[in-house]
């Protein structure tokens, strides 16, 4: 039996001591743009299930006189969804104008 000798020693840091050393690199406005537009996209999506979800709720709910189940959750989602699509205009904008874009343009 042969015994194999390990020559390389493994050295086990943490990682907020890589993270720290690591230069802090800010992301390029031209990132920032793209991400923006990929945010505002998936906050209106989700503004749109939403919607979908509340009408479904109160379409289903017409000939019932009793509570209207999941309508909360249809305008907690419409909400959701907003504020994402808000996070998103704000993060596009903020890049645009870091670039340079005027009204026009943008």
């Amino acid at each position: 039996m042969t015994d194999i000798q390990n020559t390389e020693k493994d050295v086990v840091v943490p990682y907020e001591m890589v993270r720290e050393r690591q230069e802090k690199k800010p992301v390029p406005a031209i990132a920032r743009l793209r991400q923006g537009k990929t945010i505002i996209c998936g906050g209106t999506i989700i503004a749109m299930i939403g919607i979908v979800l509340y009408c479904t709720t109160v379409f289903m709910s017409e000939g019932q006189d009793g509570p209207i189940r999941f309508i909360t959750e249809g305008l907690m989602t419409i909400g959701a969804g907003f504020a994402v699509w808000l996070y998103g205009v704000v993060k596009y904008l903020n890049a645009a104008l870091e670039l340079g874009y005027d009204d026009d343009s943008i």
